[in-house]
């Protein structure tokens, strides 16, 4: 930084003492080695310099220009067109000549007017400026000592070009670039400072303002994405589920109360007391309301709700957790469930019916799963719907949202009695019906409870009535733990995740960064399993959380095709970054229905505005699995009779996007020019976000103001906790959380119509940290945090990339272009 701001210091005097036409060149060359002695020792005046100066209208043609830097000959060759008041569309340039010279935006508006009026030409185009012929001489002069520079555009590295950052055009329009920086630009060609927005749309509209270049980020569309499939959920739990839930809970328990009234058998009287109780929980807790609870259960009823609301795990008589801890913890609503009274209660209601279990291997147990098994298939509602059906109106479209179930359910014996003709009690109890139920679970089973504690104290094969969902990175973070006490492998790793899946950075970091086979001799066996499972596994059911996975793994595809800096290892860690951050939103928004692992149980009118010209990551692959993502979100809300005019409003508008971006990654890796209305669409890219992201907040608002937006959904800041370690014995136990916290900015050195420009944007930050047992952060409690500087640091891998200075904007060029 420090060479270039010398150079702009030179070029500013060169500017203010030679340009001017003055004919004692002795004197100016004495000036010029005035200037050149003090560079050495100038540091801070630089900037001051550059916005104090006013430059004259007028210009030495002969001038010496072998010493200066590519940017620097750029704006000199402008000069000339700027005397005649030519309009420059390239908006740099454009905003240098408005903040450093008098003269230059009266001159322009001049002749527009004139040109409006009919007395004169309102040059469109370079061409259509008469320059001199001294001046044309001098501009071709300066073309020819581009072209020399030119050839010098990229330097090789490796197998790939990155580009030579002493050719960037438009380092004048930042200040203050720390050598640090430069550094990491010249050899990435990018680099991640530490932002501190809170949204990553924020960092785009600062450049909107600045007229800085965009870098539209992966990073800025999988938090539109995010946003979006929150808002799907929400919009389905309150206007579906919810409602459908009440109805469900409020009819088992009326009919359990009414069976228990009208038969004379013990057994059965019992059992359909405790499932009338069973039920009369999820419903207090969604509607705070008391439905009948027959008096031999009052008492654990209340024990239930109490533990419930308590959050910290604890014995259970009712459901016969005695030598075990219930996990009640995870009552404590997090995710988007912390936003209303209304999601935090279905949150409760929900977990309830995801983890109060049934065990196969207990008679008794077993036989109380199959009476309400019963009761679903043959009982209606209150107003008369099967019962049936309602499930089926919350269980079908969970599982296209999220994925197969994982754990034994009520409906998966629902089924087996259909298959069996034996959907009715008296017939479903039986001796010989129990045990052909039993076996068939103990088969269904072996395809199943993929995600179970690594250490059961209670029973293997859990029944519960809604089952949570098989999602395939629990998996991984299940298995890749040393579950012995106090081991060296206490928790997993995000990084876990993309390796099993096949990114070959996640496994070198883990490998090579981590040394984790070193942690645990199992490490890399264990690995190898589940990358040879998901290589060759191919998932029956199509969910939005598997697509959205899929295109996280996408991301980490290299291509020779795609620009150098893309093809560097440590553009590998950015990707991963990204990836971690937007796993942890999915995690997030899924942190109710996946099943946890665990260790144990437990404008106006004038001349045009100029161009500001941008980039779009060229992630071609990535971009088009979104747009494949989107069509299959559309086909599953349809098929699910779930694709109401406002979703599909929002699913279109997200596709119009995608669309878009795939237009411009192909234009840009063919080498292509952009449309005026292509760069001004990336220019106003922030904004656009900011709008889509205001509509999709809660379906309950309609907002049209970031300002009005409150609480946790205002910062980009999300928290999930996704593994629980609870080994006795152990000193290690505690939850792993992932989080993402502020958004970060990025630099990027890219090519844009045969210039060199930096171009700025934002990308996710990401953190992993654990949190003793009992302790599961919301979102709030996680900004908290953040604003109190508590946050853990960041991976150790990430701060190759990662620095904490920030470049600032050279405000008064960009304040002062009348825009």
């Amino acid at each position: 930084m420090e060479i270039n701001m010398k150079r702009l210091l030179l070029f500013t005097c060169i500017l203010l003492f030679i340009l001017c036409g003055c004919k004692n060149k002795n004197k100016n060359n004495q000036i010029m080695s005035a200037v050149s002695a003090q560079t050495d020792t100038i540091t801070n005046s630089v900037s001051s310099l550059l916005t104090d100066t006013v430059l004259p209208q007028s210009i030495d043609l002969k001038q010496d220009i072998s010493h200066l830097s590519f940017q620097e000959l750029r704006l000199l060759r402008s000069y000339p067109y700027a005397i005649h008041g030519y309009h420059f569309m390239e908006a740099d340039i454009n905003a240098f000549f408005s903040a450093n010279t008098k003269w230059y935006n009266n001159l322009v508006n001049d002749i527009y007017w004139d040109a409006e009026e009919g007395k004169g030409k309102f040059a469109e185009s370079y061409e259509e400026v008469n320059l001199t012929p001294e001046e044309k001489a001098f501009v071709d002069r300066i073309d020819a000592r581009m072209t020399e520079l030119r050839q010098h555009q990229f330097i090789q590295r490796d197998s790939y070009y990155l580009g030579n950052t002493n050719n960037i055009v438009n380092l004048f329009q930042f200040k203050d670039i720390d050598k640090e920086i430069l550094e990491k630009l010249q050899q990435n060609n990018f680099v991640i400072t530490k932002g501190n927005n809170l949204q990553l749309f924020h960092a785009y509209e600062e450049n909107d303002y600045r007229q800085v270049p965009n870098f539209i980020t992966t990073d800025l569309y999988l938090q539109a994405f995010h946003m979006y499939f929150s808002y799907i959920l929400k919009s389905l739990e309150k206007q579906h589920i919810i409602p459908t839930l009440e109805m469900l809970c409020h009819s088992f328990n009326a009919a359990c109360i009414k069976l228990a009234e009208q038969t004379e058998d013990e057994s059965l009287k019992d059992m359909a007391e405790h499932a009338a109780t069973f039920y009369a929980i999820p419903y207090y807790l969604l509607t705070n309301k008391t439905l009948t609870v027959p008096s031999k259960y009052e008492t654990e009823y209340q024990e239930e709700i109490e533990h419930i609301n308590k959050q910290e795990d604890n014995f259970s008589d009712f459901l016969s957790y005695k030598d075990a801890y219930f996990p009640y913890s995870l009552f404590k609503p997090r995710g988007h469930y912390t936003r209303e009274p209304q999601l935090q209660a279905y949150f409760k209601a929900m977990m309830w019916l995801q983890t109060a279990c049934f065990c196969r291997e207990q008679q008794e147990q077993l036989k109380r799963s199959i009476f309400q098994a019963a009761v679903l298939c043959t009982y209606k509602s209150i107003d008369q719907t099967p019962l049936i059906k309602l499930y089926q109106h919350i269980y079908t479209p969970l599982t296209f949202l999220m994925g197969e179930a994982d754990n034994l359910s009520i409906f998966d014996i629902a089924r087996i009695l259909e298959k069996n003709n034996a959907i009715h009690i008296e017939d479903a109890l039986t001796a010989g019906q129990i045990e052909k139920v039993n076996q068939a679970l103990i088969e269904l089973a072996k395809h199943k409870n993929n995600i179970k504690p690594q250490i059961e104290i209670t029973c293997r094969d859990k029944i519960n009535f809604m089952p949570q969902r098989y999602l395939s990175d629990n998996e991984v973070t299940q298995k890749l733990v040393d579950v012995n006490p106090n081991s060296q492998r206490a928790y997993p790793k995000g990084l876990d995740v993309f390796a099993a899946f096949g990114t070959g950075t996640a496994e070198s970091l883990l490998i090579d960064f981590y040394k984790e086979p070193n942690n645990w001799s199992e490490y890399s066996k264990e690995l190898q399993q589940l990358k040879d499972k998901f290589k060759t596994s191919k998932s029956t059911q199509l969910s939005v959380y598997e697509l959205w996975m899929k295109s996280l793994l996408t991301m980490q595809q290299t291509d020779k095709n795609n620009p150098g800096f893309m093809q560097t290892p440590e553009w590998g860690y950015k990707n991963l970054n990204t990836a971690l951050a937007s796993w942890a939103e999915l995690k997030h928004d899924a942190i109710l229905y996946g099943e946890q692992p665990m260790a144990a149980e437990c404008g106006g009118a004038g001349p045009p505005d100029p161009i500001v010209v941008g980039y779009v990551e060229p992630n071609l692959p990535f971009w088009r699995k979104m747009e494949n993502i989107l069509q299959a979100t559309r086909l599953i809300l349809q098929q699910n009779d779930c694709m109401t005019d406002d979703l599909k409003g929002k699913t279109d508008q997200l596709n119009d996007y995608v669309t878009f971006l795939i237009q411009v990654t192909e234009k840009e890796l063919r080498g292509e020019k952009l449309t005026e209305p292509e760069y001004r669409t990336l220019e106003y890219m922030g904004s656009s976000i900011e709008y889509f992201t205001l509509s999709v907040v809660d379906p309950d608002l309609h907002l049209d103001d970031w300002s009005l937006v409150q609480g946790p959904d205002k910062s980009i800041a999300i928290v999930a906790d996704i593994y629980t370690r609870n080994i006795r014995g152990c000193n290690k136990n505690g939850i792993l959380h992932i989080a993402t916290g502020n958004a970060n900015n990025i630099y990027v050195v890219v090519e844009i119509e045969g210039n060199l420009y930096l171009t700025r944007g934002a990308t996710f930050s990401y953190y992993e940290f654990v949190q003793p047992l009992g302790t599961r952060l919301t979102d709030e409690e996680w900004q908290k945090m953040l604003e109190e500087k508590k946050a853990p640091a960041v991976p150790e891998w990430m701060k190759s990339i990662l620095i904490e200075k920030e470049p600032h904007v050279n405000e008064r060029v960009f304040y002062s272009s009348g825009c």
